[in-house]
């Protein structure tokens, strides 16, 4: 830390983190970019329902966050950034480490064309695309790939069921329409 308050530093836990790149939080290989404590406690919770699953996506977030050598940061984005690109739920690979990823994404549903994506959804697809480029040094799979991966996942019902209730939990805040780029905000 080089500023006016240490213990602001990773968010008051500097006994909790390491922060080996200068500015990422590590909790384990999948880092939660925690601005706020309920973004942390929702991103973990879909990740323990998720690799309990017995399914190949499962397993790939379940390798990824045993991964003691690379990350992936899963950052909340508000929707509300200056570059409509940037509103959509996306993973990029690390600019020092390419088997690193971050992946934005946020509470919101998410739109395009006639497709709707609920955030639990998407944040289990971006997560599978940020395991890819961890066990493989980059993307080698498209999003219909990843989908079917979701799908699987999606098909145990005792998965499906905790995976909903978090949703109740966490309700989307708003949508984002990619087409338009129109964010309704719900009340």
């Amino acid at each position: 830390p080089d500023g006016w308050n240490n213990l602001a530093y990773c968010n008051n836990g500097v006994t909790l983190f390491v922060d080996w790149l200068g500015a990422l939080i590590v909790t384990d290989a999948i880092g939660i970019d925690i601005l706020n404590p309920t973004w942390g406690k929702y991103v973990n919770a879909v990740i323990d329902a998720v690799i309990v699953s017995n399914t190949a996506g499962g397993n790939m977030i379940l390798q990824a966050k045993n991964n003691s050598e690379h990350t992936i940061t899963v950052s909340e984005s508000n929707c509300k950034e200056v570059l409509p690109g940037n509103r959509w739920p996306h993973c990029e690979p690390g600019t020092i480490n390419t088997s690193s990823s971050t992946v934005h994404i946020g509470l919101y549903e998410y739109q395009q064309g006639n497709k709707i994506w609920n955030p639990i959804d998407g944040l289990i697809h971006e997560l599978l695309h940020g395991a890819d480029i961890m066990s493989n040094g980059c993307a080698t799979l498209d999003d219909q790939q990843i989908n079917k991966l979701l799908a699987e996942i999606r098909k145990n019902p005792q998965i499906n069921e905790k995976l909903n209730n978090i949703l109740k939990t966490y309700p989307p805040k708003g949508r984002y329409n990619k087409d338009t780029g129109v964010l309704t905000v719900y009340e």
